[in-house]
C-alpha cells in the first residue's frame, strides 16, 4: 500500500511541475515520468489485489 501511495504522490508531483514548466521538452518529460509512476502504482495495486475507490482514483483528480 505504501508503494502505491508513493508512486501516486511522485506522479502527482511530476504532473504539477510539468504544468509549471515553461520549457515544452521539460514538461513533456515530466508528464512521461508521471505516467511511468502512475503505471507502476497501478501495477503494484493489481499485485496487491486492492480495488477500493480511493485507490483507483486518478492522482490528478480526473476520476473524482
Amino acid at each position: 500500500m505504501e508503494d502505491v501511495r508513493f508512486f501516486y504522490q511522485q506522479a502527482n508531483r511530476c504532473y504539477q511541475l510539468a504544468w509549471q514548466s515553461f520549457d515544452l521538452r521539460v514538461a513533456q518529460r515530466l508528464n512521461a515520468r508521471g505516467n511511468e509512476h502512475t503505471a507502476k502504482a497501478r501495477e503494484r495495486r493489481s499485485q496487491n489485489g486492492r480495488t477500493s475507490d480511493e485507490e483507483t482514483s486518478d492522482p490528478r483528480g480526473f476520476n473524482r
